[in-house]
């Protein structure tokens, strides 16, 4: 197998000086290559091997590139080693074998079990029930995925690796010994999160459910997760911490009760009395005031009655659904481009204090009427 150095350089990128038809047989280090073999430079020690080497050609950056003697074959490169790295994968792909089935023939699927169409599935593994496999991910040779585990895309997994195997989880019971079922999963979500997991990690191992994962939510950022990094999690659940605006630029949403209809079709509010996570029941009502110039100044709330829209107040909340209905406009490209429209309008009426995401005091002081 040979790759000629214009193949590689149309695959890979970078700039060659020398002989694109020049064939490449086998990669190897600068030291011992041969006219036929390419290899890297990237460590600045090894700089004095360029000068002797017999490589047909050496991946080089443009500093090295201008020291290097007139007629070394290179290619000239920002980073050597990365552009290694993805050379020994294009080298991968054209030296395998690819008339083999991508899912062995001895190999053991439940039919409900998901395998990814594009997913490589070695000899003798067993997948078992409600089991995934994401697309091309690697199982190699007597690999065993317990029910319900999930692999994601572009794993690979070794020979005899046991995934979703039971730990050792028996409780004594009138002189015998009665099974503890493995559970799949853990969410912790409130509370004081590292001792909580430490807690939960403790119990479950005392259990015999050593192979119970631990996954932390609750408005998760960089933060919050480095702070964690000594605690025994295995997953965490990021994407409720989003950027909204000033004073607080973080925004957790989660769906509270806040009235329900009687009987006879009037509303009763509902209020939260829980210390430190109160709130004010009733439908909200929402706008925003403005000055004669159109600067935002206040945001205006009301619970369980709408308020009157003055001529400098703008209503904030757009109907999306009413009686089950669904408001079409809202839909598809076009709702998207209304929201879009939306946004930018109200966007162009906040002071500039309203555009910082730094935390503190929020530009627009929020009153109920």
């Amino acid at each position: 197998m040979a790759l000629s150095l214009g193949q590689i350089v149309e695959s890979l990128g970078g700039r060659l000086i020398g002989d694109p038809q020049h064939l490449i047989q086998k990669l190897a280090p600068l030291d011992t290559a041969q006219a036929d073999a390419l290899s890297f430079l990237s460590n600045p020690k090894y700089q004095s091997q360029l000068a002797t080497t017999q490589a047909g050609c050496v991946i080089v950056s443009p500093a090295v590139a201008e020291t290097a003697k007139v007629g070394t074959t290179l290619i000239v490169a920002d980073n050597p080693y990365h552009y290694f790295a993805r050379l020994t994968q294009l080298w991968r792909q054209h030296t395998r074998v690819n008339d083999e089935p991508l899912v062995h023939p001895s190999a053991v699927i439940h039919p409900q079990a998901h395998v990814d169409a594009s997913a490589r599935i070695g000899p003798l593994c067993v997948i078992e029930r409600g089991a995934s496999i994401g697309a091309n991910t690697w199982l190699k040779s007597g690999i065993t995925v317990g029910e319900d585990c999930r692999i994601g895309e572009r794993c690979i997994v070794h020979a005899g690796v046991v995934i979703g195997a039971d730990g050792f989880g028996f409780a004594l019971f009138e002189g015998r010994w009665e099974k503890i079922e493995q559970l799949g999963a853990v969410r912790i979500d409130s509370g004081d999160l590292g001792v909580e997991v430490t807690r939960v990690r403790a119990l479950l191992d005392s259990l015999g459910n050593t192979n119970t994962k631990i996954t932390v939510t609750n408005d998760l950022d960089e933060y919050s997760i480095a702070a964690l990094a000594a605690a025994p999690v295995d997953n965490y659940g990021v994407g409720t911490s989003v950027v909204t605006g000033s004073g607080i630029p973080t925004a957790g949403f989660v769906y509270k009760l806040v009235a329900f209809e009687n009987a006879d079709g009037s509303w009763r509010s509902v209020a939260k009395r829980s210390v430190h996570k109160t709130n004010v029941g009733g439908r909200k009502f929402a706008m925003r005031r403005h000055d004669e110039k159109g600067t935002a100044t206040a945001e205006l709330l009301s619970a369980g009655h709408s308020s009157e829209v003055g001529s400098n107040d703008r209503e904030l909340l757009v109907p999306l659904i009413t009686n089950g209905e669904i408001h079409t406009e809202y839909t598809g490209p076009a709702g998207t481009l209304l929201a879009r429209e939306f946004h930018a309008e109200a966007k162009k009426a906040l002071p500039l204090q309203g555009l910082r995401l730094g935390r503190g005091d929020a530009a627009l002081p929020t009153k109920f009427i």
